[in-house]
């Protein structure tokens, strides 16, 4: 069995720690316009074509379910593609616009405005169902209410 030194271990632990993270920086967001069937199958080509010549995974990939015809389909594009596929859509004559510029930089925003909700929310009573929430945060909501309202629930059982 192979041992490893405390250096080569915390090594291998940033260097996991590092690789778990993946950054988004620079890639872009792109809502194309499938009108129909023919489209369709020109944006799958992109971007089948677009994983056939990429060694470091994505290059273009689904941002939203696939392909639907007659809407939008929503693309996620490394930087290093943007022009080439700028280039394919143009040629095949599909719309389409930039949605998110840097996705990184829209992760981050997220990151920080559910990190200033989980405080704002922090207090049971300003925890509103009707907007978004991470599962998370729902599960942590439930048990602290459960935990709280014990006898609240019983009394109401009783009375039903």
């Amino acid at each position: 069995m192979r041992e490893f030194t405390v250096t080569q271990f915390l090594l291998l632990t940033l260097a996991a720690a590092g690789a778990a993270k993946k950054s988004y920086e620079g890639s872009k967001i792109v809502r194309v316009q499938v009108p129909d069937d023919s489209a369709a199958r020109d944006l799958s080509n992109m971007i089948s074509s677009a994983f056939e010549t990429t060694e470091c995974g994505y290059v273009v990939d689904y941002w939203s379910d696939g392909i639907g015809v007659g809407g939008a389909t929503d693309l996620i594009v490394h930087p290093d593609a943007y022009d080439d596929l700028d280039s394919k859509l143009n040629s095949s004559h599909l719309n389409f616009y930039v949605l998110v510029e840097n996705v990184q930089e829209m992760m981050d925003q997220e990151a920080l405005w559910m990190g200033e909700r989980k405080k704002t929310f922090a207090n049971r009573a300003e925890f509103d169902l009707l907007n978004y929430h991470r599962v998370e945060e729902i599960y942590e909501f439930f048990s602290d209410l459960e935990g709280e309202e014990k006898v609240l629930v019983r009394h109401r059982c009783r009375e039903a």
